[in-house]
């Protein structure tokens, strides 16, 4: 099996007063195309002073950018064979390719074909995919991850909850205001109730700024029901959203509470919901 050195480990090297341990880092981020390491490949490269280790620094970020760009036009679906790999450093480069991607269908696609990943750097690039694209069955697989002895993985996990309450669970509860049923529009603004303001808030950003239609009209249909000033810089800040139907439901809104707002000089917003 090909040697694993994870992110920390890596910047560990960056740290090291021996140019060779700090160019080995380096071939370890391109070799292994660690997608995870730009950030840190960038910091190393605002300190580093040896010009070749710079120049060789900005070659591996270039390769870096185009191992992402394949990976962006790269259907999801593509890579099930190698996460059904036994070997752990095939699952690992099938993880990095779906790092940073966001569909609709990627998180039930891991659900189903990673349940009970161990391996430590696959299950930390696991749970930020999860944390890309939140759904209500990325649970199981969050909670799993609670139980590990790596404190950095329940750390992502731990974030992970916090992710699918605001981005999965309570577009959920958000449904009921829209509910035909009276009843259900009361009990559901008692929950909501429940929740702190900022909580709410967040969840309705989250939800603007996913590639669903159907979720980022739902959103954008609550903030009719909702109260306060507080509204505004989220709703102006997705004015311009790429689904047409969700932006004329902001836009409209927008002018609406604009204009109380104006009128009551930002007033804080109502207590509860």
């Amino acid at each position: 099996m090909a040697e694993q050195i994870s992110l920390e480990g890596v910047q560990g090297f960056f740290a090291q007063p021996n140019k060779a341990i700090r160019k080995r880092a380096l071939a370890i981020i391109l070799n292994h195309e660690m997608i995870e390491a730009e950030e840190a490949l960038q910091q190393y490269l605002g300190n580093e002073t040896d010009p070749e280790l710079q120049m060789i620094g900005r070659k591996v970020l270039e390769r870096l950018a185009d191992y992402q760009k394949m990976s962006d036009s790269m259907p999801a679906e593509h890579v099930v064979p190698l996460l059904k790999s036994p070997v752990p450093e095939t699952r690992v480069r099938a993880l990095r390719r779906l790092l940073r991607k966001r569909t609709p269908t990627l998180a039930t696609l891991l659900q189903q074909y990673c349940p009970m990943e161990t391996v430590p750097e696959a299950a930390l690039l696991l749970v930020s995919i999860l944390n890309n694209n939140p759904h209500p069955g990325n649970l199981p697989l969050l909670l799993g991850f609670l139980e590990s002895p790596s404190a950095r993985l329940r750390l992502e996990a731990f974030k992970g909850l916090q992710i699918l309450i605001n981005a999965s669970l309570l577009p959920l509860f958000f449904k009921g205001l829209v509910d035909p049923s009276q009843e259900i529009k009361v009990m559901t603004l008692q929950m909501l109730r429940q929740f702190p303001r900022k909580a709410l808030l967040d969840a309705l950003d989250q939800m603007l700024q996913t590639d669903n239609p159907e979720i980022s009209r739902l959103a954008a249909k609550i903030f009719s029901h909702l109260q306060g000033a507080d509204l505004l810089p989220i709703v102006q800040k997705h004015l311009q959203h790429p689904d047409q139907t969700t932006a004329l439901f902001l836009q409209t809104f927008y002018s609406h509470l604009g204009g109380q707002a104006a009128a009551v000089h930002a007033a804080p917003p109502a207590p509860g919901v």
